[in-house]
């Protein structure tokens, strides 16, 4: 992809953002009509960014506390976090609970 064309993505993107689901419509359509490429790029991004629980929106204990009630089930290869996944463990420190 161009430059060009990821800077009218963008631009398109940020359009549609701004409009009500049938004034979108409308402009995914005008936009990329000779274009299928270019309306399934504005389409996957505008979901995504609609999606409205990501790792970055919740604090780590939040996620803990919604996600499961066993923590160490959390960092596991398959586990969600919105819409990122993990796929496989690069490193895990073992969690020692203090003695009393």
């Amino acid at each position: 992809m161009s430059p060009e064309q990821w800077n009218k993505i963008v631009e398109l993107f940020h359009a549609a953002r701004e409009k009500t689901s049938t004034e979108r419509a409308a402009l995914l359509d005008s936009a990329s009509a000779a274009d299928p490429e270019l309306r399934l790029a504005l389409e996957q991004m505008l979901r995504d960014d609609e999606v409205s629980c990501s790792l970055l929106d919740r604090s780590p204990i939040e996620v803990i506390a919604a996600d499961t009630a066993d923590p160490r089930t959390l960092a596991s290869a398959g586990a969600r976090f919105g819409r990122y996944e993990i796929v496989a463990l690069i490193g895990r420190r073992r969690l020692e609970l203090p003695r009393h």
